[in-house]
């Protein structure tokens, strides 16, 4: 059963397992990272971000590259306006059209390929993406959940990439990845239904897993 709450926080980590099985060498990079700081004796945590960049990139390219609410929450303008020559009266009802805006091509080059390095400077430095506020709204009623929502990608995609290998897996009844397409009702959008295989990394990895299992449950 798919969760009715947060949907865009589910919607977004199914896509980062689908992006997974798709670009195993952004999945091996992110590892590499995240091991060049645990070491792979433990799990990440959140005094770990400042040094885990392409980690940071994975998480923005993600809310980018299929974006959870294709259209944005309708706003009303407060006074008459132009805008590129279209004269819009006061109250007239505006809709942004966030996923036509995370995917032009000016700003965001190949918007269909997954590329965190959008995200990144020459030297490999995390640089953030102006747009992407778009994806949780505008103005004085932007989305007030978006720092949690920040936090849980962040803090999910380094667990699962530091302990798992999520592999590709094509069958007949979803057919190949590349086919998948998001689907919805035009409000919140998901990735079809699909196969992956998701392991271990090591012996140390399922060790490191049930031991943090065994300790949330302790509490």
């Amino acid at each position: 059963m798919r969760s009715s709450h947060p949907v865009q926080t589910t919607s977004v980590l199914e896509t980062f397992f689908l992006m997974l099985a798709l670009y195993p060498d952004v999945q091996a990079r992110a590892q590499a990272e995240i091991d060049a700081i645990t070491g792979g004796e433990r799990l990440p945590s959140f005094s770990d971000r400042s040094v885990l960049p392409y980690i940071e990139a994975v998480c923005k390219e993600l809310l980018r590259w299929r974006v959870v609410t294709p259209i944005g929450a309708p706003h009303a303008t407060s006074e008459d306006d132009i805008h590129e020559g279209y004269f819009i009266p006061k109250g007239t009802l505006v809709i942004p059209n966030v996923w036509s805006m995370l995917n032009d091509p000016a700003v965001y080059p190949d918007p269909k390929t997954f590329n965190p390095e959008r995200f990144l400077t020459d030297d490999g430095q995390f640089k953030d993406g102006p747009g992407l506020t778009g994806v949780f709204g505008g103005g004085k009623r932007i989305c007030p959940g978006r720092f949690i929502v920040d936090n849980t990608l962040f803090i999910s995609i380094a667990m699962v990439l530091s302990v798992c290998t999520v592999g590709r897996k094509d069958d007949s009844k979803y057919g190949p990845l590349e086919r998948n397409e998001h689907m919805g009702s035009g409000l919140v959008c998901f990735p079809q239904p699909f196969s992956c295989t998701i392991v271990p990394r090591s012996k140390k990895a399922a060790e490191i897993v049930v031991s943090a299992v065994t300790e949330t449950s302790d509490q």
